[in-house]
Protein backbone atom coordinates (compact mmCIF):
# COMPACT_ATOMS: atom_id res chain seq x y z
CA UNK A 1 0.00 0.00 0.00
CA UNK A 2 1.11 3.57 -0.54
CA UNK A 3 2.49 5.43 2.44
CA UNK A 4 -0.38 7.88 2.83
CA UNK A 5 -2.83 5.14 3.82
CA UNK A 6 -3.61 4.53 7.46
CA UNK A 7 -6.03 2.19 9.19
CA UNK A 8 -9.17 3.28 11.02
CA UNK A 9 -11.24 0.64 12.84
CA UNK A 10 -14.93 1.23 13.63
CA UNK A 11 -18.16 -0.62 14.30
CA UNK A 12 -20.94 0.00 11.77
CA UNK A 13 -24.62 -0.59 12.61
CA UNK A 14 -26.62 -2.12 9.80
CA UNK A 15 -28.80 0.93 9.26
CA UNK A 16 -26.18 3.43 10.37
CA UNK A 17 -23.67 5.70 8.74
CA UNK A 18 -20.12 6.17 9.97
CA UNK A 19 -18.18 9.32 9.13
CA UNK A 20 -14.45 8.66 9.01
CA UNK A 21 -11.12 10.26 8.27
CA UNK A 22 -9.18 9.08 5.19
CA UNK A 23 -8.93 6.56 3.81
CA UNK A 24 -9.44 3.02 5.23
CA UNK A 25 -12.47 1.62 7.03
CA UNK A 26 -12.79 -1.67 8.92
CA UNK A 27 -16.39 -2.65 9.58
CA UNK A 28 -17.77 -5.44 11.76
CA UNK A 29 -21.14 -6.42 10.30
CA UNK A 30 -23.86 -8.10 12.35
CA UNK A 31 -25.52 -9.93 9.44
CA UNK A 32 -24.63 -11.10 5.97
CA UNK A 33 -25.40 -8.47 3.36
CA UNK A 34 -25.22 -8.31 -0.43
CA UNK A 35 -21.83 -7.46 -1.91
CA UNK A 36 -22.42 -3.74 -2.20
CA UNK A 37 -21.79 -0.68 -0.07
CA UNK A 38 -22.19 3.08 -0.22
CA UNK A 39 -19.42 5.65 0.04
CA UNK A 40 -19.72 9.33 0.83
CA UNK A 41 -16.38 10.79 -0.21
CA UNK A 42 -15.21 14.39 0.23
CA UNK A 43 -12.02 16.22 -0.68
CA UNK A 44 -9.92 18.51 1.52
CA UNK A 45 -12.35 21.40 0.95
CA UNK A 46 -15.33 19.27 2.00
CA UNK A 47 -16.70 19.02 -1.54
CA UNK A 48 -18.44 15.78 -2.51
CA UNK A 49 -16.49 13.45 -4.82
CA UNK A 50 -18.56 11.19 -7.09
CA UNK A 51 -16.08 10.35 -9.86
CA UNK A 52 -14.04 7.63 -8.14
CA UNK A 53 -13.18 4.77 -10.48
CA UNK A 54 -13.40 1.11 -9.52
CA UNK A 55 -9.59 0.78 -9.81
CA UNK A 56 -9.20 3.43 -7.08
CA UNK A 57 -11.08 1.33 -4.52
CA UNK A 58 -9.72 -1.75 -2.73
CA UNK A 59 -12.10 -4.07 -0.88
CA UNK A 60 -11.21 -6.89 1.52
CA UNK A 61 -14.03 -9.09 2.87
CA UNK A 62 -13.19 -11.39 5.77
CA UNK A 63 -9.54 -10.62 5.11
CA UNK A 64 -9.63 -11.65 1.44
CA UNK A 65 -9.21 -9.30 -1.51
CA UNK A 66 -12.43 -8.90 -3.50
CA UNK A 67 -12.56 -7.62 -7.08
CA UNK A 68 -14.44 -4.31 -7.35
CA UNK A 69 -16.97 -4.84 -10.13
CA UNK A 70 -18.28 -1.30 -10.41
CA UNK A 71 -18.30 2.11 -8.75
CA UNK A 72 -21.11 4.37 -9.93
CA UNK A 73 -23.14 7.35 -8.70
CA UNK A 74 -25.71 6.03 -6.26
CA UNK A 75 -28.68 8.09 -7.43
CA UNK A 76 -29.74 5.70 -10.17
CA UNK A 77 -33.22 6.12 -11.68
CA UNK A 78 -35.88 4.49 -9.50
CA UNK A 79 -38.67 2.06 -10.21
CA UNK A 80 -41.61 2.32 -7.83
CA UNK A 81 -44.33 -0.31 -7.68
CA UNK A 82 -47.41 0.81 -5.73
CA UNK A 83 -49.61 -2.04 -4.46
CA UNK A 84 -53.06 -1.06 -3.22
CA UNK A 85 -55.79 -3.06 -1.54
CA UNK A 86 -58.99 -2.35 -3.49
CA UNK A 87 -61.04 -5.10 -1.83
CA UNK A 88 -64.52 -4.40 -0.51
CA UNK A 89 -62.96 -4.08 2.95
CA UNK A 90 -61.22 -0.91 1.71
CA UNK A 91 -64.31 0.48 -0.04
CA UNK A 92 -64.73 3.46 2.30
CA UNK A 93 -61.11 4.47 1.67
CA UNK A 94 -61.04 4.18 -2.12
CA UNK A 95 -62.12 7.74 -2.97
CA UNK A 96 -59.64 9.25 -0.52
CA UNK A 97 -56.96 6.86 -1.76
CA UNK A 98 -57.43 8.03 -5.37
CA UNK A 99 -56.83 11.66 -4.44
CA UNK A 100 -53.93 10.68 -2.19
CA UNK A 101 -52.24 8.72 -4.98
CA UNK A 102 -52.64 11.61 -7.43
CA UNK A 103 -50.84 13.91 -5.00
CA UNK A 104 -48.20 11.26 -4.34
CA UNK A 105 -47.52 10.63 -8.04
CA UNK A 106 -47.39 14.36 -8.83
CA UNK A 107 -44.78 14.94 -6.12
CA UNK A 108 -42.34 12.20 -7.18
CA UNK A 109 -39.03 13.18 -8.79
CA UNK A 110 -39.27 13.02 -12.58
CA UNK A 111 -36.79 10.20 -13.16
CA UNK A 112 -38.99 7.57 -11.49
CA UNK A 113 -40.61 4.71 -13.41
CA UNK A 114 -43.88 4.01 -11.57
CA UNK A 115 -46.57 1.34 -11.76
CA UNK A 116 -49.85 0.72 -9.93
CA UNK A 117 -51.07 -2.75 -9.01
CA UNK A 118 -54.49 -3.56 -7.47
CA UNK A 119 -54.58 -6.72 -5.35
CA UNK A 120 -58.25 -7.49 -4.76
CA UNK A 121 -58.88 -11.07 -5.87
CA UNK A 122 -56.37 -11.71 -8.65
CA UNK A 123 -53.69 -8.97 -8.70
CA UNK A 124 -53.99 -6.79 -11.82
CA UNK A 125 -52.03 -3.91 -13.30
CA UNK A 126 -53.94 -0.63 -13.24
CA UNK A 127 -50.94 1.20 -14.69
CA UNK A 128 -47.91 -0.63 -16.06
CA UNK A 129 -44.43 0.86 -15.48
CA UNK A 130 -44.26 4.36 -16.95
CA UNK A 131 -42.47 7.68 -16.44
CA UNK A 132 -45.49 9.63 -17.76
CA UNK A 133 -47.35 11.33 -14.94
CA UNK A 134 -50.50 11.83 -17.02
CA UNK A 135 -50.81 8.04 -17.46
CA UNK A 136 -50.49 7.55 -13.71
CA UNK A 137 -53.08 10.20 -12.89
CA UNK A 138 -55.53 8.83 -15.44
CA UNK A 139 -54.95 5.30 -14.21
CA UNK A 140 -55.66 6.31 -10.63
CA UNK A 141 -59.23 7.20 -11.64
CA UNK A 142 -59.67 3.59 -12.78
CA UNK A 143 -58.99 2.31 -9.29
CA UNK A 144 -62.34 0.99 -8.05
CA UNK A 145 -63.36 -1.27 -5.17
CA UNK A 146 -63.55 -4.95 -6.02
CA UNK A 147 -66.38 -7.26 -5.03
CA UNK A 148 -64.17 -9.60 -3.04
CA UNK A 149 -63.35 -9.12 0.65
CA UNK A 150 -60.06 -10.93 0.14
CA UNK A 151 -56.77 -10.26 -1.64
CA UNK A 152 -53.70 -12.13 -2.72
CA UNK A 153 -51.49 -9.52 -1.16
CA UNK A 154 -48.54 -11.71 -0.21
CA UNK A 155 -48.56 -13.23 -3.71
CA UNK A 156 -48.44 -9.68 -5.12
CA UNK A 157 -45.46 -8.80 -2.90
CA UNK A 158 -43.59 -11.84 -4.17
CA UNK A 159 -44.44 -11.09 -7.81
CA UNK A 160 -43.34 -7.46 -7.52
CA UNK A 161 -40.07 -8.45 -5.81
CA UNK A 162 -39.37 -11.13 -8.42
CA UNK A 163 -39.84 -8.56 -11.19
CA UNK A 164 -37.18 -6.45 -9.49
CA UNK A 165 -34.82 -9.44 -9.35
CA UNK A 166 -35.32 -10.17 -13.05
CA UNK A 167 -34.93 -6.56 -14.25
CA UNK A 168 -31.43 -6.19 -15.70
CA UNK A 169 -31.61 -2.39 -15.96
CA UNK A 170 -29.54 -0.43 -13.45
CA UNK A 171 -32.03 1.16 -11.09
CA UNK A 172 -33.14 1.44 -7.49
CA UNK A 173 -36.33 -0.39 -6.64
CA UNK A 174 -39.04 0.65 -4.20
CA UNK A 175 -42.31 -1.06 -3.39
CA UNK A 176 -45.02 0.98 -1.68
CA UNK A 177 -48.00 -0.94 -0.33
CA UNK A 178 -51.35 -0.07 1.20
CA UNK A 179 -53.48 -2.81 2.72
CA UNK A 180 -56.84 -2.78 4.49
CA UNK A 181 -56.80 -5.98 6.46
CA UNK A 182 -59.26 -8.45 5.04
CA UNK A 183 -58.68 -12.05 4.10
CA UNK A 184 -55.59 -13.02 2.14
CA UNK A 185 -55.85 -16.05 -0.12
CA UNK A 186 -52.11 -16.19 -0.81
CA UNK A 187 -50.16 -19.35 -0.09
CA UNK A 188 -48.16 -18.53 3.03
CA UNK A 189 -45.58 -21.03 4.30
CA UNK A 190 -42.44 -20.54 6.35
CA UNK A 191 -40.20 -21.72 3.51
CA UNK A 192 -41.86 -19.48 0.93
CA UNK A 193 -41.62 -16.51 3.28
CA UNK A 194 -37.93 -17.10 3.98
CA UNK A 195 -37.19 -17.32 0.25
CA UNK A 196 -39.10 -14.08 -0.27
CA UNK A 197 -37.09 -12.26 2.43
CA UNK A 198 -33.84 -13.57 0.95
CA UNK A 199 -34.80 -12.16 -2.47
CA UNK A 200 -35.72 -8.84 -0.84
CA UNK A 201 -32.27 -8.54 0.73
CA UNK A 202 -30.40 -9.73 -2.37
CA UNK A 203 -32.15 -7.28 -4.70
CA UNK A 204 -31.84 -4.29 -2.38
CA UNK A 205 -35.49 -3.30 -2.86
CA UNK A 206 -36.89 -0.89 -0.26
CA UNK A 207 -40.40 -1.43 1.12
CA UNK A 208 -42.68 1.32 2.44
CA UNK A 209 -45.84 -0.21 3.96
CA UNK A 210 -49.10 1.27 5.20
CA UNK A 211 -51.64 -0.87 7.02
CA UNK A 212 -55.29 0.01 7.77
CA UNK A 213 -56.17 -2.06 10.82
CA UNK A 214 -59.33 -4.12 11.13
CA UNK A 215 -60.16 -4.88 14.80
CA UNK A 216 -62.40 -7.79 13.77
CA UNK A 217 -59.64 -9.75 12.01
CA UNK A 218 -56.95 -9.83 14.67
CA UNK A 219 -55.05 -12.87 13.38
CA UNK A 220 -54.75 -11.38 9.87
CA UNK A 221 -53.74 -8.00 11.34
CA UNK A 222 -50.97 -9.72 13.30
CA UNK A 223 -49.69 -11.63 10.26
CA UNK A 224 -49.61 -8.61 7.94
CA UNK A 225 -48.08 -6.47 10.68
CA UNK A 226 -45.32 -9.03 11.16
CA UNK A 227 -44.58 -9.08 7.42
CA UNK A 228 -44.49 -5.27 7.33
CA UNK A 229 -42.20 -5.06 10.37
CA UNK A 230 -39.85 -7.67 8.90
CA UNK A 231 -39.69 -5.69 5.65
CA UNK A 232 -39.00 -2.50 7.56
CA UNK A 233 -36.08 -4.11 9.40
CA UNK A 234 -34.73 -5.84 6.28
CA UNK A 235 -34.88 -2.80 3.97
CA UNK A 236 -34.82 0.27 6.21
CA UNK A 237 -38.20 1.35 4.86
CA UNK A 238 -41.28 2.98 6.34
CA UNK A 239 -44.14 1.25 8.14
CA UNK A 240 -47.23 2.77 9.68
CA UNK A 241 -50.51 1.39 11.00
CA UNK A 242 -53.60 3.60 10.86
CA UNK A 243 -56.97 3.07 12.49
CA UNK A 244 -59.11 5.09 10.04
CA UNK A 245 -58.93 5.88 6.33
CA UNK A 246 -58.42 9.58 6.96
CA UNK A 247 -54.80 8.81 7.89
CA UNK A 248 -53.96 7.61 4.38
CA UNK A 249 -53.09 11.07 3.06
CA UNK A 250 -50.65 11.91 5.85
CA UNK A 251 -48.94 8.53 5.57
CA UNK A 252 -48.39 8.80 1.81
CA UNK A 253 -47.11 12.35 2.29
CA UNK A 254 -44.53 11.01 4.75
CA UNK A 255 -43.49 8.30 2.28
CA UNK A 256 -43.12 10.92 -0.45
CA UNK A 257 -40.88 13.03 1.79
CA UNK A 258 -38.71 9.98 2.49
CA UNK A 259 -38.34 9.21 -1.24
CA UNK A 260 -37.44 12.82 -2.12
CA UNK A 261 -34.89 13.06 0.71
CA UNK A 262 -33.40 9.71 -0.33
CA UNK A 263 -32.80 11.15 -3.81
CA UNK A 264 -30.87 14.05 -2.24
CA UNK A 265 -28.80 11.68 -0.09
CA UNK A 266 -27.83 9.35 -2.88
CA UNK A 267 -26.86 12.22 -5.19
CA UNK A 268 -23.87 12.69 -2.85
CA UNK A 269 -22.73 9.06 -2.80
CA UNK A 270 -21.10 6.25 -4.77
CA UNK A 271 -22.41 2.69 -4.75
CA UNK A 272 -19.72 0.01 -4.97
CA UNK A 273 -20.39 -3.56 -6.08
CA UNK A 274 -17.68 -6.10 -5.37
CA UNK A 275 -17.11 -9.80 -5.96
CA UNK A 276 -19.06 -11.76 -3.33
CA UNK A 277 -17.52 -14.29 -0.99
CA UNK A 278 -17.22 -17.76 -2.49
CA UNK A 279 -19.38 -19.52 0.08
CA UNK A 280 -23.01 -18.45 -0.28
CA UNK A 281 -23.62 -19.08 3.43
CA UNK A 282 -20.44 -17.49 4.73
CA UNK A 283 -21.37 -14.51 6.91
CA UNK A 284 -19.68 -11.23 6.13
CA UNK A 285 -17.84 -10.44 9.36
CA UNK A 286 -15.16 -7.97 8.36
CA UNK A 287 -14.96 -5.44 5.56
CA UNK A 288 -12.09 -3.08 4.76
CA UNK A 289 -12.18 -0.29 2.19
CA UNK A 290 -9.13 1.53 0.90
CA UNK A 291 -9.16 4.54 -1.42
CA UNK A 292 -6.09 4.86 -3.63
CA UNK A 293 -6.68 8.53 -4.41
CA UNK A 294 -4.99 10.70 -1.75
CA UNK A 295 -6.41 13.48 0.44
CA UNK A 296 -9.98 12.19 0.60
CA UNK A 297 -12.25 11.61 3.57
CA UNK A 298 -14.64 8.70 3.60
CA UNK A 299 -18.03 7.78 5.03
CA UNK A 300 -19.26 4.22 4.71
CA UNK A 301 -22.71 2.68 5.06
CA UNK A 302 -24.46 -0.46 3.92
CA UNK A 303 -27.67 1.29 2.88
CA UNK A 304 -26.63 4.79 1.84
CA UNK A 305 -28.28 6.56 4.77
CA UNK A 306 -26.47 9.71 5.77
CA UNK A 307 -26.58 10.93 9.39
Amino acid sequence: MTSYLRTVTVLVALAGFTALSPPVVMAQLELQRPSRLYLHVTDQRGATVTDLRSDEIVVHANGRLRKVLSATPANLPSTITVLVDNSSVARDTTMRLRETLKSFFSGLPRNQRVSLLAVSGQPRWVVRPTTKRDELLAGTDRLVPGQSRSTRFFDALIEATQRVAEDEARHRALIVSFTAVGGDQSTFTRGRYQRFLRTVVETGVTFHTLQLNNPFRRSMVALQAQVAEDLQRATGGYHRKIAVGSGVGDAFEEILEIIVERERELARQIVVHYEPLRGADEPLEELSIELLRPDLSLGLSLDGRLP
